[in-house]
């Protein structure tokens, strides 16, 4: 198997799964045997990109200084209402908060959900935090607050 074949389809990984006899190329190619950063790494990477710090953003979506803290170090990990109160702050991409959630083992967004679709919407048309909450609430959902 060639190492730069790329699987953009889920069926094609499937199909050369079931016919390989020897999964490490497969594996290599995948997954390079690079560890994937902590829920708390990839934070701090998007809050330097985004240009903010731990309370700056605790404060923008309203935990306590303290979990705030918590969270950037990595002694505790958010719920997804509270990864997802991260993403619409710093204006995070769709790419960069599935990733995000996928970080924090949180379930990514899966526009068949109410909810999920209802903040992609919000995200898509720049909603801020209380926007998505009307959106939530008109909408007979959970509200992120």
């Amino acid at each position: 198997m060639p190492k730069t074949k790329k699987y953009t389809r889920t069926v094609d990984l499937y199909k050369e799964l079931k016919a390989s006899k020897n999964i490490s190329e497969i594996w290599k190619e995948l997954y390079n045997d690079t560890a994937a950063p902590e829920f708390h790494e990839y934070l701090a990477k998007l809050m330097t990109k985004y240009g903010t710090d731990a309370a700056k953003l605790g404060v923008e979506i309203l935990l306590s200084r303290s979990y705030m803290y918590q969270i950037c170090s990595g002694e505790r990990m958010p719920g997804r209402d509270i990864v997802l109160r991260i993403a619409l702050v710093l204006g995070l991409s769709f790419d960069e908060i599935q990733r995000l959630l996928t970080l924090a083992n949180r379930g990514v967004l899966y526009p068949k959900k109410k909810r999920d679709a209802l903040f992609i919407y919000a995200l898509n048309n720049k909603y801020t935090l209380y926007q998505t909450d009307e959106l939530f609430t008109h909408y007979g959902q959970d509200p992120l607050l």
